[in-house]
């Protein structure tokens, strides 16, 4: 509805959801809209009205934008942009107020804010990059009133960037360790043609409810029937005894039961019992 002269919108917005309400001169509601927003959760506007039953925060760690805002639709959504020039605020924007917050916090709040706004980005590596630059600049943790630098906190900060980018880096170099049960086999088909030989055997049950089939035997005969995999060239390549474990234990739905610890999946403790049991997995014939 377009706004006429003698129209007044109250405007009235919640972190998830927006009310426009029209009077007329003799303060008559004549109109009024509802719109679903789509919440950005890297940081609040200053203003909002917030609801508890629309959202809740930790005002140690939250970042506030202050900027008068406005609804806008992109895409069939309706978001809050800055009234200023009717766009989403920027990443420099949240980082400019993410530096005056680490300026303005105790030192041992900072590991514990960043850790908080890193949770609210899906590409980290590209945020601890960026971030890398901000931090490492000493103007940025210049504190102009007073006009000292706040080389504890850059310190601070700087000590728990590299920390996470190491771990990062560790965690994309380091073998995945939940790998499904399929994509270790060779090929589909060998896969079920070793679940029917385990079924005719009685080591496995096919639970038609859920569609998935449950271990019967102990953990010790499931970590040799990984082995027993493994030397028989069932599998792609030879699988660290870890992932085989996560694999087989979800597979087998025995996940969180007795009896299939990660010690029961060692290297030496399988070969305490491979040459005990694998006899019993002897119709898994060498391919």
């Amino acid at each position: 509805m377009a706004k006429t002269p003698e129209q007044t919108i109250a405007k009235h917005f919640f972190y998830r959801k927006a009310i426009l309400e029209y009077y007329n001169s003799s303060l008559e509601l004549i109109d009024r809209k509802e719109f679903d927003i789509i919440p950005d959760n890297r940081f609040l506007f200053h203003g909002l009205d917030l609801d508890t039953l629309y959202v809740s925060f930790d005002e140690r760690y939250e970042i506030v934008i202050y900027e008068d805002f406005t609804i806008k639709e992109t895409a069939g959504n309706f978001i809050y942009v800055c009234k200023r020039n009717n766009e989403p605020v920027t990443q420099s924007q949240i980082n400019h107020e993410i530096v005056s917050k680490l300026n303005s916090i105790s030192v041992d709040l900072i590991p514990g804010f960043l850790t908080y706004q890193l949770k609210k980005y899906g590409r980290k590596m590209g945020i601890l990059k960026e971030w890398k630059q901000v931090f490492e600049n000493k103007g940025n943790f210049h504190d102009i009133t007073n006009n000292w630098h706040n080389d504890d906190k850059q310190k601070a900060a700087l000590k728990w960037l590299y920390d996470r980018i190491r771990k990062s880096d560790r965690r994309v170099l380091a073998p995945p360790k939940d790998i499904p049960l399929q994509e270790l086999f060779k090929t589909e088909e060998l896969l079920k043609s070793v679940l029917r030989r385990l079924e005719e055997k009685n080591v496995v049950e096919y639970l038609p409810f859920t569609g998935r089939y449950l271990w019967l035997l102990k953990g010790q005969d499931l970590a040799v029937f990984g082995e027993v995999l493994q030397k028989s060239g069932y599998l792609k390549d030879w699988t660290d005894y870890q992932i085989r474990r996560n694999a087989l234990r979800k597979f087998f739905s025995v996940a969180g039961k007795k009896g299939y610890s990660k010690r029961t999946f060692q290297n030496s403790s399988i070969e305490d019992w491979y040459e005990l049991k694998k006899k019993q997995f002897s119709f898994i014939r060498p391919i």
